[in-house]
């Protein structure tokens, strides 16, 4: 656009504000003056040295920069801007203001990507984000970077085009050859690797209790002795899941595309096992440029945390909010951003620091102090937040898989978890897990009986309020499964069964055996056992 001795032009381009894509326009203005290059709307220092990139890169193709005084506007100017998504589009605007591309070229495009010195293109993170914004502001074409080809093939509904050097989007917008179209790639499907499941013996308890969690979304926790099983469940727990659907893979698509890694498009669902050093900040999020954290990677999927009592107590009590909310605010000087975070929690944990604290047959090294020590590691908060908490007993002889009781069909365990999520959607398109107190409170209005109960094993077991919301989730997941939409009382009844509380508060009440002179803890006769040495947490 020519205006006198000035001449603007323009290009559309994006950034990503958490995970979400957002437009922004690059002006730029070329007037009479002394040479200078100023860039406004952009508070990243990234961003500013833009100009040197982008001069090198024009030098290589023998292309010459106007000595005039350049300004770069990104507009909004409110809207924070980082990275070097901005060098392509800076580039090309350069180029149009001096009239050797067309502005028309780029109507409806939306381009975006990191220059080299030598014009070549590098790879930006956030494709995926920008590409969906795109979408929905009806842009037509995307220009990315040919390293960001393979996660771009996801995006639906638009043109993108691949370009590894400056060089090749000048001539594609020219009208010359045209730059490489990334064609549309299907969803690929992971095959079900379910074969470690039948191999779990005995446990039904924790076998149970894992389908309830995979048919709802559930949060678990597992404690029990090194060795028992508790690791091999939770690895083979998102081969219970169905996977991810369209929408939700480009959620998670969009995400890993935010740090980086996000590849071929799958629709397997998300599995992240952080080590317990991990900080409160690489668990939830965060940093001066905030970045997800473990618990939004693993959106859509599962997080896995070994050892709970091992994370520390600020990384524990950080997971409170997206327990809770399915979503982390990271606050910072420069706004607020938000991530989503709906995962499965599998939780394991041994019952003391020596891990057989409690179980028959084996002698616990640990004193009494260091018990409470361990087990007060995990709030009530935390633990409020966990509908479903089984202790699994110890493996006591080797033993094969030769009946359907301490063997898991694997079939009929997945086609109960579908029928199930199916029935949810269908009702609430949302799984049970997601239902809110006055959606739980509708479903149960005209039940007198399960409100009955529910009253009286609240007040038995001292629940909370949340944990009432838990339990009828849990109780509706276990009907679902059963091939019912209504409760029965035998429902609530499991559900709570679930509820109880792993950690021995009353440590110093109990009958404990010692031996003579020893001030470690022999043996723990209370815990009350099914007849397979299963239990669910006894308070």
């Amino acid at each position: 656009m020519q205006l006198g001795f000035f001449m603007i032009a323009q290009v559309t381009s994006g950034t990503v504000l958490g995970i979400q894509g957002e437009l922004v326009t690059v002006e730029l203005e070329t007037s009479p003056g002394l040479p200078e290059f100023s860039a406004l709307g952009a508070n990243d220092p990234i961003i500013k040295e833009s100009r040197h990139r982008i001069a090198s890169a024009l030098r290589a193709l023998d292309i010459d920069i106007p000595s005039k005084r350049i300004i770069v506007n990104l507009a909004p100017a409110t809207l924070p801007k980082r990275g070097t998504n901005f060098d392509l589009p800076i580039a090309i605007a350069l180029l149009i203001s001096t009239g050797q591309i067309d502005q028309e070229s780029i109507a409806d495009v939306v381009m975006v990507g990191e220059l080299s010195l030598d014009g070549g293109l590098r790879g930006i993170r956030g494709v995926i984000p920008i590409g969906m914004r795109s979408i929905l502001q009806g842009v037509k074409t995307l220009i990315i970077p040919a390293e960001n080809g393979a996660e771009a093939s996801t995006l639906p509904n638009i043109e993108v085009f691949a370009a590894s050097h400056l060089i090749e989007v000048i001539e594609h917008l020219r009208g010359g050859q045209s730059l490489h179209r990334i064609k549309p790639v299907a969803w690929t499907r992971s095959e079900k690797n379910l074969k470690s499941f039948p191999n779990i013996i005995g446990q039904p308890v924790a076998k149970r209790a894992i389908e309830i969690a995979a048919a709802g979304n559930h949060h678990i926790l597992f404690s029990g002795p090194p060795g028992s099983g508790k690791t091999m469940l939770a690895e083979i727990f998102p081969s219970l899941l169905p996977p991810l659907t369209d929408v939700e893979a480009l959620e998670v698509m969009a995400i890993h595309s935010m740090i980086g890694s996000s590849k071929i498009p799958q629709r397997v669902r998300p599995f992240r096992a952080p080590h317990h050093h991990t900080t409160p900040v690489g668990l939830t999020g965060g940093g001066t440029v905030p970045t997800p954290g473990e618990v939004t990677l693993a959106h859509r999927g599962v997080l896995f945390l070994d050892e709970l009592p091992e994370f520390s107590r600020a990384s524990l009590e950080a997971l409170r909010e997206p327990l809770s909310s399915g979503a982390v605010t990271v606050s910072r000087a420069g706004g607020r951003e938000i991530f989503p975070a709906k995962f499965v929690l599998i939780a394991a944990m041994n019952p003391c620091p020596c891990g057989y604290y409690g179980i028959d047959d084996y002698s616990c090294r640990c004193s009494l102090p260091e018990i409470i020590r361990y087990q007060q590691k995990l709030s009530g908060p935390i633990l409020d937040r966990i509908p479903i908490r089984v202790v699994m007993a110890p493996a006591k002889e080797y033993e094969f898989c030769n009946s359907t009781e301490s063997c898991m069909e694997v079939d009929s365990t997945l086609k109960r978890i579908a029928q199930a999520r199916a029935m949810q959607i269908k009702r609430f398109e949302k799984p049970n897990s997601e239902l809110t107190h006055h959606e739980l409170v509708a479903i149960i209005y005209n039940d007198k009986n399960i409100q009955n109960l529910l009253a009286k094993l609240s007040k038995e077991y001292v629940l909370t309020y949340r944990a009432m919301d838990l339990a009828l989730q849990v109780a509706l997941t276990i009907a679902n499964i059963e091939g019912r939409g209504e409760l029965k009382e035998d429902d609530l009844l499991e559900s709570v069964s679930y509820q109880r509380s792993v950690l021995q508060r009353d440590l110093s009440r109990r009958l404990i055996r010692r031996p003579q002179g020893s001030g470690h803890l022999q043996r723990d006769n209370v815990k009350e056992r099914t007849e397979d040495g299963n239990s669910t947490f006894g308070g």
